[in-house]
Order: C-alpha cells, then sequence, then structure tokens
C-alpha cells in the first residue's frame, strides 16, 4: 500500500492562522525562519490523524494564544489530504469550544471518534506503527525486547534440517544429534540433556555420600571370636529375661496387695461415716421433725387466714346501674348471686380441707413431740470396723522389686552391636560394589550428556550464524545484532543496531538518522507500505543525503529570514 500527503490546510492552530500547503511523492522541504511554525506544521499532520503532536502527546496546546500568553477563543481546524494507493481521501478535525473533537472523511462528519479512528487504524494500524513508518528515529528508540520482537517476525528460525546442513558445511563434520532433532525442538532437547545432567550429578553424589560411609564402617571392622561373644551373650539374656520374669511377678503381688489394703481402708471409713450418721440423727432428729412439722402448721395457718379474709370480703354487688343509676334487671341481679354463691361455696370447701390437714399436723406434732428417745445401736459397725481393722493388720508387707544391672545391659548392647555389625560386614562390601557399578554407569551416561550439550551448543551457534547472516543480508549501511553468541557457545537474545561497527547510541545525529532511515525503509518493505517520512530539524542534517531515499519524505529545516513555505527539490 502506498500513502502520500497531497495538502495540509491549517487554520488557527497554534501560531499557523490560515495556510494551505502542497506537497509532492518526493523530497519536500517546510523552510522557514526559527518559530515560524515549521515543527507545527508536523505537528498538525500527526494531531489530524491521531489527535496527538510528534512527541505523542494528546494533552499539548493547539489553540492560538494572545499576546499576553491567554488562549483565544479560535477553534483550530485541520485538513489533510492523503492518496491511498492513488485515491484521495480528506481527512479533517477541529476543536470545538477548546474540548470537543469533530472529524471529517471526506467531507462527512463522523458520528464518534470511533470511526475516524478505525479509518486512519486501515492505513497506519496504530499510533505507534505510525511513528516506526513516519519517525527514523522512533523505533531505534525502543526498547530492545520491543524492538527484537518487530524484527524477528521477518526472519523465521531456521528449520533443523537446514541448520543440520549449514552446520556439516561449515565444520566438516556430522551433528550427532541429528535423529533427536527431528522428534524434539533444540531448546526442547537442551532442556531434556540438563535435566538428565542435573538428576546424574544429584544422584552420583548421592551414591558418592554412600560408598564414604559405607568405606568408614568397612575401615573400622575387625575380626572377633563369633561363638565366645554368642554365648555370652545368650547367658545374659536369659539373667535379665529371669530378672524381668521376677519383677513382673513381685509387681502383680504388690498391686494386689495395695489394691486390698485401699478396699479395707475405704470400708473403714464408711463404717465410720455410719457411725456419725446414727449418733446425730439419735441427738438431734426429733428436734428437725418438730421444727419441720411447726413450720408446716405456720404455712398452713396463713392459707387458712387468706381464704378467710377472701371469704368475708365476697358480698352482693350494687343492684343499680352506675351509669343511669337505674335498679339493674332482676336477671341480672340474680345471675350475680349465683357467681357469689359459687364462690363462697368454693372457698368453704378450701377452707375446711385446710381445717383437716391443720388437724391432722397437730395431732402429728404432739405425737412426735411424746415420743421417747431411740436406743442407739452400733454395735454392728464397731464389730465391722474391728474385723477390717484385724484383716489390715494381717496383710503382708510389699516385697521389694528387684533392680536390672545396668552395667549388664550395656554390655548386652555392645555384644548386639558387634555381631550385627559382623552380619552386616559382608552386605555391607556387596552394596559397595553395586554402588560402585552404578557410579561407573552415570559417569558413561553423564559423559554422553556433555557430548550431547556440546553438539546442541554448537548446532544453537551455527542457527544464531545463519540468522545474523539472513539478517544483515538485508542492509547496506547498517548491520543488527539480533543474538550475542555466549562463551560455552549458547545464543543469548539481545538486539544492538550499529553503523561502521558503532553502536545506535553512541553515533552523532546525522549517523542516527541515516541508520533509522535505513532500519524504517526495511521495515516499510517487510510491512509492505509506503508511507511519507517526517523529520524535523533538517538543519542538523545536511551531510544526509536525502534524495536517495524511497518515497516521500517531508522535512523541516530552518532558514534565516525564510518565510514559512514548503519548497519542492
Amino acid at each position: 500500500m502506498k500513502v502520500t500527503f497531497d495538502k495540509l490546510i491549517a487554520q488557527n492552530f497554534r501560531q499557523i492562522a490560515d495556510r494551505e500547503f502542497d506537497f509532492r511523492d518526493g523530497l519536500n522541504l517546510i523552510v522557514g525562519a526559527n518559530g515560524s511554525g515549521k515543527t507545527n506544521l508536523l505537528h498538525a499532520i500527526t494531531w489530524c490523524l491521531f489527535g496527538k503532536d510528534m512527541e505523542d502527546r494528546t494533552k499539548f496546546e493547539v489553540v492560538p494564544l494572545n499576546p499576553d500568553n491567554t488562549r483565544t477563543e479560535l477553534e483550530p481546524d485541520v485538513t489533510l489530504v492523503i492518496s491511498i494507493d492513488g485515491e484521495k481521501h480528506e481527512l479533517r478535525r477541529q476543536l470545538k469550544g477548546g474540548k470537543t473533537a469533530q472529524t471529517y472523511i471526506n467531507g462527512a462528519p463522523c458520528k464518534t471518534l470511533k470511526e475516524f479512528d478505525s479509518f486512519v487504524a486501515d492505513i497506519f494500524s496504530t499510533p505507534e506503527r505510525f511513528k516506526m513508518y513516519a519517525n527514523p528515529l522512533f523505533f531505534p528508540e525502543m526498547h530492545w525486547k520491543e524492538q527484537r520482537k518487530i524484527f524477528m517476525q521477518f526472519f523465521p528460525t531456521p528449520k533443523s534440517s537446514d541448520v543440520i546442513k549449514y552446520m556439516a558445511k561449515r565444520s566438516g563434520r556430522e551433528c550427532s544429534v541429528a535423529k533427536e532433532l527431528e522428534k524434539l525442538e533444540p531448546e526442547r532437547l537442551i532442556d531434556k540433556y540438563w535435566q538428565e545432567r542435573k538428576d546424574l550429578e544429584a544422584e552420583r553424589d548421592k551414591i558418592r555420600a554412600q560408598i564414604e560411609l559405607l568405606d568408614d564402617q568397612l575401615e573400622g571392622f575387625q575380626q572377633f571370636d563369633v561363638d565366645k561373644m554368642q554365648k555370652e551373650r545368650e547367658s545374659l539374656r536369659d539373667r535379665l529375661a529371669n530378672i524381668q520374669d521376677n519383677i513382673r511377678t513381685i509387681s502383680a503381688f504388690n498391686a494386689d496387695i495395695g489394691k486390698r489394703r485401699q478396699e479395707l481402708e475405704s470400708y473403714i471409713l464408711k463404717q465410720e461415716s455410719a457411725i456419725n450418721l446414727a449418733k446425730e440423727e439419735a441427738h438431734y432428729g426429733k428436734d428437725r421433725r418438730l421444727r419441720q412439722l411447726q413450720d408446716d402448721l405456720e404455712i398452713l395457718e396463713r392459707k387458712r387466714r387468706r381464704l378467710a379474709d377472701e371469704f368475708k370480703s365476697l358480698k352482693a354487688d350494687d343492684t343499680t346501674c352506675p351509669t343511669c343509676g337505674q335498679e339493674l334487671p332482676a336477671t341480672i341481679i340474680a345471675e350475680q348471686e349465683n357467681v357469689l354463691h359459687s364462690r363462697r361455696s368454693e372457698i368453704a370447701e378450701q377452707g375446711m380441707a385446710v381445717a383437716e390437714d391443720i388437724k391432722a399436723m397437730r395431732a402429728e406434732f404432739e405425737s412426735v413431740k411424746s415420743e421417747e428417745p431411740k436406743a442407739l445401736d452400733i454395735s454392728s459397725h464397731i464389730n465391722s470396723i474391728n474385723k477390717a481393722k484385724g484383716e489390715l493388720a494381717r496383710l503382708e508387707a510389699p516385697s521389694p522389686i528387684p533392680v536390672v544391672n545396668q552395667t549388664d545391659l550395656d554390655r548386652l548392647d555392645d555384644l548386639d552391636k558387634a555381631l550385627a555389625r559382623g552380619d552386616i560386614h559382608a552386605e555391607n562390601i556387596e552394596r559397595r560394589n553395586k554402588l560402585m557399578d552404578r557410579e561407573r554407569v552415570i559417569n558413561k551416561l553423564y559423559e554422553k550428556a556433555e557430548v550431547a550439550a556440546r553438539e546442541l551448543a554448537d548446532f544453537m551457534f551455527y542457527r544464531a550464524e545463519m540468522i545474523v547472516n539472513a539478517v544483515n543480508k538485508s542492509f547496506k549501511k547498517i548491520s543488527v545484532k539480533v543474538l550475542e553468541i555466549q562463551k560455552n557457545g549458547e545464543a543469548k537474545e539481545t538486539f544492538e543496531i550499529l553503523k561502521n561497527g558503532v553502536p545506535y547510541s553512541e553515533l552523532n545525529t546525522a549517523g542516527k538518522l541515516e541508520a533509522g532511515l535505513e532500519l524504517t525503509g526495511f521495515l516499510k518493505d517487510q510491512l509492505h507500505i509506503d508511507c511519507p517520512t517526517l523529520i524535523d530539524n533538517g538543519e542538523r542534517y545536511t551531510d544526509v543525503n536525502l534524495s536517495q531515499i524511497k518515497g516521500q519524505i517531508i522535512i523541516a529545516t530552518a532558514r534565516e529570514g525564510a518565510e514559512l513555505q514548503v519548497l519542492e527539490e
């Protein structure tokens, strides 16, 4: 797609009052004295397209200012006529009231900014892509990872089969991991062998630690009289077993004695408590019963008095109406008398029942009062206590519990360890031999993985070399470093622009522009777009031959005393 800017009409845009500028396909010089509006003309182009200035700012003052630097009421209005593959289109942006943007496409107002932005996006994709096409210094100043991401889409990674052929041609030998590369990507194959070496190293470290431990055990082993030590161990075991049996028997015997002693002591305490309760009942039982009967009688008397008071309070209601003062009907009076009679009868019955209870309780009170004291009989309890105390006195004393000799235990432990060590000595030797065999296998596997890793490092080196060669075939004045070969042969991702071997960051202004122009031209070719190149401060680049640059170039350059205009050169 080829895009050119044909005309720019700017009204009330910063210090540009009302101007019209024509551009041609090729080199266009915007000339004028300093402060005449050269850069603003470039700002007007980007503002019309994206609502931003050349420096990507959305908040910059486009409204003209008064002499005292206050804003005027004028409304900026910029129209840009562009050609897309020969078809002309008119794009226009206005700022209404200093706040609201109104856009037009081919004279028709857009309903929304999104409609206008979508039209521009069909041409340049995004504002960032436009800057990458139009500003030669934009792409070189991007972060290297973003540069590489954009750049490397044009240089796909070579197929493994092609790298293997190139590797054989350059090194004069066949690739030993060629068959594996047919099944796995080199990066995954590198990870595989890295993990394999890591696992083998870990296993080898464990085996070496086990061998060292076995060597220590074998080194300290000495021959001894096994039969004699076994007989001594059996004798000790028998003696200790007898002692343990005696301990269990005597402990059980002592436990039975202690249990019986506890039972008898508990029985004696229980009988003594029964004696104390019997004595207390004989001495204080009659008085407690009389006090309880007296309290119950007082409760019944209070109930009888309450019933009597209620009976006395019951009387016939007034037979006259409280409202009108007239005599109540005979039926109502009769009904009241029936209710009153019924309640009196109920209270009378309750009073008689309470009187009977009082009479019976008084009789019981007199009966208890006249009772003779009961004889105290505690002989059976005393006999039981004496019998239990006699059995308690006859109980045997606990027997002393035998003690195991610690010296015997220590000697038995030493014998067990020594004999066990003799039993496992042969097993340790056999185990050590197996570990040594496994270590030899691991060493061979590790060596094989090392060889494969070195071969893969060579593969990655030659693949990187193929990519670098492919990249730099595309340029004449510059070179681009996209991979950095490490000492181990592995390729580390990077992105660095160089001109005659000098990094971009160290170039002078003219050198940076030349490098940027070649890169921008490459990106345009790869993305199949030919669009204008915008350059500000052209007076800095007098040593750059811009006439050799492909496509439309619009460059603003200062000329002392010149009026703002566009020259075709």
